[in-house]
Protein backbone atom coordinates (compact mmCIF):
# COMPACT_ATOMS: atom_id res chain seq x y z
CA UNK A 1 0.00 0.00 0.00
CA UNK A 2 1.45 3.37 -0.74
CA UNK A 3 2.19 6.14 1.64
CA UNK A 4 1.32 9.57 1.62
CA UNK A 5 3.81 12.21 3.15
CA UNK A 6 2.08 14.53 5.11
CA UNK A 7 4.57 17.61 5.56
CA UNK A 8 3.97 20.27 7.66
CA UNK A 9 6.41 23.19 7.90
CA UNK A 10 5.63 25.05 11.35
CA UNK A 11 7.33 27.96 13.39
CA UNK A 12 5.60 29.18 16.51
CA UNK A 13 2.40 27.82 15.60
CA UNK A 14 1.61 25.41 18.16
CA UNK A 15 -1.94 25.63 18.66
CA UNK A 16 -2.73 25.28 15.04
CA UNK A 17 -0.39 22.55 14.59
CA UNK A 18 -2.21 21.31 17.42
CA UNK A 19 -5.59 21.47 15.95
CA UNK A 20 -3.88 20.51 12.52
CA UNK A 21 -2.48 17.12 14.39
CA UNK A 22 -5.84 16.32 15.80
CA UNK A 23 -7.97 16.42 12.70
CA UNK A 24 -5.34 14.09 10.98
CA UNK A 25 -5.26 11.64 13.64
CA UNK A 26 -8.93 10.99 12.87
CA UNK A 27 -8.03 9.76 9.26
CA UNK A 28 -9.53 6.11 9.03
CA UNK A 29 -8.63 5.47 5.59
CA UNK A 30 -5.56 6.77 4.53
CA UNK A 31 -1.73 5.34 4.75
CA UNK A 32 0.16 8.24 6.17
CA UNK A 33 2.88 9.46 7.62
CA UNK A 34 3.49 12.81 9.11
CA UNK A 35 6.57 14.97 8.37
CA UNK A 36 6.72 18.33 10.64
CA UNK A 37 9.83 20.82 10.47
CA UNK A 38 10.04 22.88 13.24
CA UNK A 39 11.96 26.28 12.37
CA UNK A 40 13.54 26.96 15.64
CA UNK A 41 10.29 27.77 17.56
CA UNK A 42 10.53 29.68 20.36
CA UNK A 43 6.99 28.04 21.80
CA UNK A 44 5.54 24.51 22.70
CA UNK A 45 5.90 23.54 19.20
CA UNK A 46 7.98 20.36 20.20
CA UNK A 47 5.75 19.36 23.04
CA UNK A 48 2.81 19.54 20.71
CA UNK A 49 4.67 17.06 17.97
CA UNK A 50 5.20 14.62 20.58
CA UNK A 51 1.99 14.50 21.81
CA UNK A 52 0.24 13.24 19.06
CA UNK A 53 2.85 10.89 18.00
CA UNK A 54 0.72 7.96 20.25
CA UNK A 55 -2.69 8.66 18.13
CA UNK A 56 -1.31 9.01 14.25
CA UNK A 57 0.56 6.41 11.98
CA UNK A 58 3.44 8.22 11.55
CA UNK A 59 5.24 11.26 12.44
CA UNK A 60 8.80 12.22 12.28
CA UNK A 61 9.74 15.52 13.57
CA UNK A 62 13.09 17.37 13.38
CA UNK A 63 14.19 20.97 14.64
CA UNK A 64 16.21 22.95 12.58
CA UNK A 65 19.10 24.25 15.08
CA UNK A 66 18.50 27.73 14.17
CA UNK A 67 15.55 29.67 11.63
CA UNK A 68 15.80 29.59 8.31
CA UNK A 69 13.76 31.32 6.09
CA UNK A 70 9.91 30.09 4.96
CA UNK A 71 10.50 28.54 2.01
CA UNK A 72 13.88 27.10 2.96
CA UNK A 73 11.79 25.57 5.75
CA UNK A 74 9.22 23.86 3.51
CA UNK A 75 11.01 22.53 1.00
CA UNK A 76 13.46 20.85 4.01
CA UNK A 77 10.12 19.44 5.54
CA UNK A 78 9.57 17.85 2.20
CA UNK A 79 13.34 16.42 1.52
CA UNK A 80 12.67 14.53 5.28
CA UNK A 81 10.20 12.55 3.28
CA UNK A 82 9.91 9.01 2.97
CA UNK A 83 6.57 8.30 1.42
CA UNK A 84 5.89 7.83 -1.78
CA UNK A 85 3.79 10.87 -2.64
CA UNK A 86 4.04 14.09 -0.75
CA UNK A 87 1.48 16.80 0.09
CA UNK A 88 2.51 20.39 1.75
CA UNK A 89 0.52 22.08 3.82
CA UNK A 90 0.88 25.55 6.12
CA UNK A 91 0.73 24.66 10.23
CA UNK A 92 -2.15 26.34 10.31
CA UNK A 93 -4.58 24.51 7.53
CA UNK A 94 -6.76 21.44 7.48
CA UNK A 95 -6.05 18.81 5.81
CA UNK A 96 -9.47 16.66 4.20
CA UNK A 97 -8.63 12.72 4.03
CA UNK A 98 -11.34 12.49 0.79
CA UNK A 99 -8.90 14.72 -1.50
CA UNK A 100 -5.79 12.55 -0.82
CA UNK A 101 -7.27 9.08 -1.35
CA UNK A 102 -8.80 10.20 -4.52
CA UNK A 103 -5.04 11.43 -5.69
CA UNK A 104 -3.58 8.88 -3.85
CA UNK A 105 -5.40 6.60 -6.27
CA UNK A 106 -4.55 8.14 -9.26
CA UNK A 107 -0.91 7.89 -8.41
CA UNK A 108 -1.12 4.34 -8.05
CA UNK A 109 -2.93 3.61 -11.04
CA UNK A 110 -0.36 4.18 -13.03
CA UNK A 111 3.50 5.24 -12.83
CA UNK A 112 3.06 7.58 -15.78
CA UNK A 113 1.16 9.98 -13.14
CA UNK A 114 3.60 12.77 -11.76
CA UNK A 115 1.08 14.58 -9.62
CA UNK A 116 -2.56 15.43 -8.93
CA UNK A 117 -4.15 18.84 -7.98
CA UNK A 118 -7.21 18.76 -6.41
CA UNK A 119 -9.80 21.20 -5.24
CA UNK A 120 -9.06 23.36 -2.60
CA UNK A 121 -10.93 26.07 -0.25
CA UNK A 122 -9.62 29.62 1.14
CA UNK A 123 -11.66 30.10 4.32
CA UNK A 124 -11.86 32.93 7.04
CA UNK A 125 -9.54 32.64 10.21
CA UNK A 126 -11.39 29.93 12.15
CA UNK A 127 -11.87 28.06 8.94
CA UNK A 128 -15.77 28.12 9.43
CA UNK A 129 -16.64 30.38 6.32
CA UNK A 130 -15.52 29.65 2.63
CA UNK A 131 -14.23 32.76 0.57
CA UNK A 132 -13.19 30.97 -2.43
CA UNK A 133 -13.46 27.69 -4.06
CA UNK A 134 -9.91 26.85 -6.51
CA UNK A 135 -10.95 24.05 -8.71
CA UNK A 136 -9.79 23.41 -11.96
CA UNK A 137 -12.17 22.37 -15.07
CA UNK A 138 -15.58 21.75 -15.92
CA UNK A 139 -16.20 23.42 -19.47
CA UNK A 140 -13.09 22.81 -20.91
CA UNK A 141 -9.89 20.55 -20.32
CA UNK A 142 -8.15 23.92 -18.54
CA UNK A 143 -10.16 26.40 -17.02
CA UNK A 144 -10.13 27.71 -13.55
CA UNK A 145 -13.03 28.59 -11.37
CA UNK A 146 -13.37 30.53 -8.38
CA UNK A 147 -16.55 31.23 -6.50
CA UNK A 148 -17.57 32.05 -2.65
CA UNK A 149 -20.13 28.99 -2.94
CA UNK A 150 -20.04 25.76 -4.99
CA UNK A 151 -23.86 25.96 -5.99
CA UNK A 152 -22.56 27.28 -9.45
CA UNK A 153 -19.40 25.05 -9.19
CA UNK A 154 -19.91 21.91 -11.65
CA UNK A 155 -18.34 18.76 -10.33
CA UNK A 156 -15.83 16.84 -12.85
CA UNK A 157 -14.53 14.11 -14.01
CA UNK A 158 -10.53 14.14 -13.51
CA UNK A 159 -8.70 15.60 -15.90
CA UNK A 160 -5.56 14.74 -17.68
CA UNK A 161 -3.15 17.42 -18.53
CA UNK A 162 0.39 16.17 -20.65
CA UNK A 163 3.42 18.24 -21.30
CA UNK A 164 1.55 19.45 -24.80
CA UNK A 165 -0.47 21.46 -22.65
CA UNK A 166 1.77 23.25 -20.64
CA UNK A 167 1.19 26.71 -22.13
CA UNK A 168 -2.53 26.39 -22.10
CA UNK A 169 -2.60 25.43 -18.38
CA UNK A 170 0.22 28.65 -17.81
CA UNK A 171 -1.76 31.37 -20.29
CA UNK A 172 -5.37 30.24 -18.06
CA UNK A 173 -4.38 29.87 -14.61
CA UNK A 174 -2.92 32.34 -12.08
CA UNK A 175 -1.00 29.34 -10.24
CA UNK A 176 -1.51 25.96 -9.80
CA UNK A 177 -1.37 25.05 -5.96
CA UNK A 178 -1.34 22.07 -3.64
CA UNK A 179 -0.38 18.96 -5.46
CA UNK A 180 0.27 15.35 -4.75
CA UNK A 181 3.03 14.79 -6.43
CA UNK A 182 6.09 11.24 -6.53
CA UNK A 183 8.19 12.14 -3.83
CA UNK A 184 11.22 10.87 -5.72
CA UNK A 185 10.34 13.32 -8.36
CA UNK A 186 10.83 16.57 -5.81
CA UNK A 187 13.83 15.22 -4.26
CA UNK A 188 15.41 14.61 -7.76
CA UNK A 189 14.25 17.56 -9.24
CA UNK A 190 12.98 20.47 -7.04
CA UNK A 191 14.31 19.96 -3.72
CA UNK A 192 17.36 21.80 -3.76
CA UNK A 193 15.34 25.13 -5.02
CA UNK A 194 14.83 26.49 -1.70
CA UNK A 195 13.44 29.33 -3.13
CA UNK A 196 10.61 27.21 -5.16
CA UNK A 197 7.67 25.49 -3.52
CA UNK A 198 6.22 22.29 -4.59
CA UNK A 199 2.86 24.17 -5.94
CA UNK A 200 3.84 26.59 -8.64
CA UNK A 201 3.98 26.47 -12.17
CA UNK A 202 8.00 25.59 -12.47
CA UNK A 203 7.19 22.53 -10.43
CA UNK A 204 4.38 22.00 -12.88
CA UNK A 205 6.69 22.45 -15.21
CA UNK A 206 9.38 19.36 -14.34
CA UNK A 207 5.92 17.14 -13.01
CA UNK A 208 4.71 17.31 -16.47
CA UNK A 209 8.58 16.72 -18.49
CA UNK A 210 8.17 13.22 -16.57
CA UNK A 211 4.90 12.22 -17.14
CA UNK A 212 1.07 13.75 -16.22
CA UNK A 213 -0.72 15.65 -14.05
CA UNK A 214 -4.69 15.57 -12.79
CA UNK A 215 -6.88 17.92 -11.97
CA UNK A 216 -9.23 16.82 -9.95
CA UNK A 217 -13.11 17.80 -8.04
CA UNK A 218 -11.89 16.07 -4.98
CA UNK A 219 -11.68 18.72 -1.55
CA UNK A 220 -8.11 18.25 -0.44
CA UNK A 221 -7.59 21.03 2.54
CA UNK A 222 -9.27 24.37 3.52
CA UNK A 223 -6.79 27.06 3.85
CA UNK A 224 -7.03 29.91 6.51
CA UNK A 225 -6.92 33.23 5.21
CA UNK A 226 -5.80 35.68 8.19
CA UNK A 227 -6.81 39.21 8.21
CA UNK A 228 -4.81 41.30 5.82
CA UNK A 229 -2.50 38.09 5.08
CA UNK A 230 -2.91 38.31 1.09
CA UNK A 231 -2.41 41.97 0.81
CA UNK A 232 0.45 42.12 2.95
CA UNK A 233 2.28 38.84 0.76
CA UNK A 234 1.15 39.46 -3.05
CA UNK A 235 2.54 43.10 -3.55
CA UNK A 236 5.62 42.82 -1.60
CA UNK A 237 8.65 43.20 -4.02
CA UNK A 238 10.21 39.67 -2.54
CA UNK A 239 6.71 38.14 -3.53
CA UNK A 240 6.73 39.40 -6.81
CA UNK A 241 10.58 38.43 -7.71
CA UNK A 242 9.36 34.72 -6.61
CA UNK A 243 6.68 34.65 -9.10
CA UNK A 244 8.54 36.31 -12.05
CA UNK A 245 11.54 33.62 -11.17
CA UNK A 246 8.71 31.05 -11.52
CA UNK A 247 6.98 32.15 -14.63
CA UNK A 248 10.82 32.11 -16.27
CA UNK A 249 12.10 28.66 -14.96
CA UNK A 250 8.58 27.41 -15.99
CA UNK A 251 9.30 29.16 -19.40
CA UNK A 252 12.79 27.69 -19.49
CA UNK A 253 11.52 23.89 -19.44
CA UNK A 254 9.71 24.44 -22.90
CA UNK A 255 12.24 24.76 -25.27
CA UNK A 256 10.35 23.78 -28.09
CA UNK A 257 8.51 27.66 -27.81
CA UNK A 258 9.02 30.25 -30.38
CA UNK A 259 10.80 33.24 -28.46
CA UNK A 260 8.10 35.56 -29.45
CA UNK A 261 5.34 33.30 -28.39
CA UNK A 262 7.69 32.89 -24.71
CA UNK A 263 7.78 36.51 -24.49
CA UNK A 264 3.84 37.25 -24.87
CA UNK A 265 2.88 34.78 -22.46
CA UNK A 266 5.64 35.86 -20.24
CA UNK A 267 3.98 39.94 -20.46
CA UNK A 268 0.82 38.51 -20.00
CA UNK A 269 1.28 36.45 -16.95
CA UNK A 270 3.18 39.11 -15.31
CA UNK A 271 0.79 42.52 -16.57
CA UNK A 272 -2.04 39.74 -14.47
CA UNK A 273 0.18 39.78 -12.15
CA UNK A 274 1.10 43.35 -11.57
CA UNK A 275 -2.81 44.64 -11.71
CA UNK A 276 -3.81 42.07 -8.84
CA UNK A 277 -0.90 43.03 -6.93
CA UNK A 278 -1.77 46.85 -7.24
CA UNK A 279 -5.34 45.89 -5.61
CA UNK A 280 -4.01 44.10 -2.93
CA UNK A 281 -1.67 47.29 -2.31
CA UNK A 282 -4.61 49.31 -2.60
CA UNK A 283 -6.77 47.28 -0.15
CA UNK A 284 -3.37 47.46 2.50
CA UNK A 285 -3.32 51.11 1.96
CA UNK A 286 0.09 51.39 0.17
CA UNK A 287 -0.90 53.61 -2.28
CA UNK A 288 2.78 54.33 -3.38
CA UNK A 289 3.33 50.71 -3.72
CA UNK A 290 0.54 50.45 -5.99
CA UNK A 291 1.26 53.48 -8.08
CA UNK A 292 4.97 51.17 -8.84
CA UNK A 293 3.67 48.12 -9.11
CA UNK A 294 0.82 49.86 -11.84
CA UNK A 295 3.78 51.47 -13.76
CA UNK A 296 5.59 48.28 -14.15
CA UNK A 297 2.72 46.89 -15.92
CA UNK A 298 2.50 49.99 -18.18
CA UNK A 299 6.27 49.11 -19.09
CA UNK A 300 4.78 46.29 -21.48
CA UNK A 301 2.88 48.37 -23.76
CA UNK A 302 0.27 45.83 -23.92
CA UNK A 303 -3.36 46.99 -24.91
CA UNK A 304 -5.84 47.79 -21.88
CA UNK A 305 -3.13 48.46 -19.36
CA UNK A 306 -3.19 51.97 -20.22
CA UNK A 307 -7.13 52.11 -19.41
CA UNK A 308 -6.19 50.08 -16.05
CA UNK A 309 -3.86 52.99 -15.32
CA UNK A 310 -5.92 56.26 -16.19
CA UNK A 311 -8.44 54.38 -13.71
CA UNK A 312 -6.47 53.82 -11.26
CA UNK A 313 -5.45 57.47 -11.38
CA UNK A 314 -9.04 58.61 -11.38
CA UNK A 315 -10.09 56.33 -8.48
CA UNK A 316 -7.05 56.71 -6.36
CA UNK A 317 -4.72 59.52 -7.47
CA UNK A 318 -5.88 61.83 -4.83
CA UNK A 319 -4.62 59.09 -1.81
CA UNK A 320 -1.11 58.51 -4.01
CA UNK A 321 -0.42 62.13 -3.49
CA UNK A 322 -1.58 62.36 -0.21
CA UNK A 323 0.86 59.36 0.81
CA UNK A 324 3.30 60.89 -1.21
CA UNK A 325 3.16 64.08 0.97
CA UNK A 326 3.10 61.74 4.25
CA UNK A 327 6.23 59.95 3.56
CA UNK A 328 7.87 62.89 2.43
CA UNK A 329 7.51 64.12 6.45
CA UNK A 330 7.85 61.30 7.71
CA UNK A 331 11.45 60.06 6.29
CA UNK A 332 12.75 63.36 6.36
CA UNK A 333 14.34 64.24 10.36
CA UNK A 334 12.86 66.49 12.85
CA UNK A 335 9.61 67.86 11.05
CA UNK A 336 7.15 69.24 13.75
CA UNK A 337 4.80 71.32 11.41
CA UNK A 338 3.74 71.40 7.85
CA UNK A 339 3.16 74.68 6.10
CA UNK A 340 1.05 74.15 2.86
CA UNK A 341 -0.33 76.53 0.44
CA UNK A 342 -4.59 76.36 0.52
CA UNK A 343 -6.04 75.52 -2.75
CA UNK A 344 -8.93 73.00 -3.50
CA UNK A 345 -6.75 69.67 -4.39
CA UNK A 346 -5.34 70.08 -0.82
CA UNK A 347 -8.53 71.05 0.57
CA UNK A 348 -10.00 67.14 -0.57
CA UNK A 349 -6.50 64.88 0.78
CA UNK A 350 -5.86 66.82 4.27
CA UNK A 351 -8.07 64.64 5.96
CA UNK A 352 -6.12 61.94 4.33
CA UNK A 353 -2.65 63.83 4.87
CA UNK A 354 -3.81 64.47 9.04
CA UNK A 355 -4.40 60.91 9.39
CA UNK A 356 -0.41 59.98 8.03
CA UNK A 357 1.01 62.14 10.39
CA UNK A 358 -0.62 62.81 13.43
CA UNK A 359 2.79 63.59 15.60
CA UNK A 360 3.22 66.70 13.14
CA UNK A 361 1.32 70.62 13.34
CA UNK A 362 -0.22 71.10 9.87
CA UNK A 363 -1.39 74.55 8.66
CA UNK A 364 -2.26 76.18 5.98
CA UNK A 365 -1.87 79.73 4.45
CA UNK A 366 -2.30 81.50 1.38
CA UNK A 367 0.26 82.36 -1.35
CA UNK A 368 1.39 85.26 -0.18
CA UNK A 369 2.07 84.43 3.24
CA UNK A 370 3.63 81.38 2.10
CA UNK A 371 6.05 83.29 0.56
CA UNK A 372 6.66 86.29 3.05
CA UNK A 373 6.52 83.45 5.97
CA UNK A 374 10.12 83.25 7.91
CA UNK A 375 10.47 79.69 8.71
CA UNK A 376 12.41 77.53 11.10
CA UNK A 377 14.36 74.89 10.62
CA UNK A 378 11.69 72.07 11.79
CA UNK A 379 9.51 73.63 9.28
CA UNK A 380 7.90 71.06 5.89
CA UNK A 381 6.49 73.97 3.38
CA UNK A 382 4.39 72.51 0.68
CA UNK A 383 3.37 75.10 -2.38
CA UNK A 384 0.58 74.66 -5.03
CA UNK A 385 3.11 75.60 -7.89
CA UNK A 386 6.43 75.51 -8.79
CA UNK A 387 6.46 79.02 -8.96
CA UNK A 388 5.61 79.67 -5.78
CA UNK A 389 8.20 77.86 -4.17
CA UNK A 390 10.65 79.09 -6.30
CA UNK A 391 9.33 82.54 -4.66
CA UNK A 392 9.37 81.36 -0.99
CA UNK A 393 12.74 80.10 -1.74
CA UNK A 394 14.71 83.71 -2.70
CA UNK A 395 13.47 85.55 0.43
CA UNK A 396 15.36 85.45 2.91
CA UNK A 397 17.38 81.97 4.08
CA UNK A 398 15.34 78.95 3.25
CA UNK A 399 16.10 75.59 3.13
CA UNK A 400 15.29 74.13 -0.36
CA UNK A 401 15.42 70.55 1.21
CA UNK A 402 11.98 71.53 2.96
CA UNK A 403 10.35 73.01 0.37
CA UNK A 404 7.93 70.82 -2.47
CA UNK A 405 5.41 71.83 -4.88
CA UNK A 406 2.26 70.37 -5.58
CA UNK A 407 2.73 70.95 -8.71
CA UNK A 408 5.74 68.62 -8.86
CA UNK A 409 4.00 65.86 -6.68
CA UNK A 410 1.24 65.27 -8.81
CA UNK A 411 3.73 64.77 -11.78
CA UNK A 412 5.68 62.75 -9.99
CA UNK A 413 2.63 60.69 -9.35
CA UNK A 414 1.10 60.74 -12.57
CA UNK A 415 1.05 57.15 -14.64
CA UNK A 416 -0.45 59.19 -17.76
CA UNK A 417 0.63 61.87 -19.69
CA UNK A 418 -2.07 64.39 -20.22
Amino acid sequence: MSLISICIPTRNRADYLDFLLGKIAKFERLNYEVVISDNASDDNTSTVSMRWRAELKGLYYIRQPEMISGPENACAVCNLARGDYIFRISDDDLVVEEGLLAAQALLDASENCVAVYPRWHICDSKLEKIRTVVHYGSDSPLIRNSTESLEDATPHAPIRVTKAQALEMYERFWTVELPIFRRDIFQQYIGYVSNQLPLDFYAAALFLQRGYIYFIWDLCAKIRQHKEQDSVALHSPRVLEAYTSDYEQFLACLPNLEPTQAMRAFYAKMIRQYIIASQFAVQSGDYLRALEIVRKALAFKVPGVAEFASEFETIHGKSVVAKFISHAITVTPNVKRLVIEECALIDEILPLIREEITTVQIITVNSDELIERPYKSEDFVIAETHMTMKASLARGSKNPARHRSLEKICDACRLISH
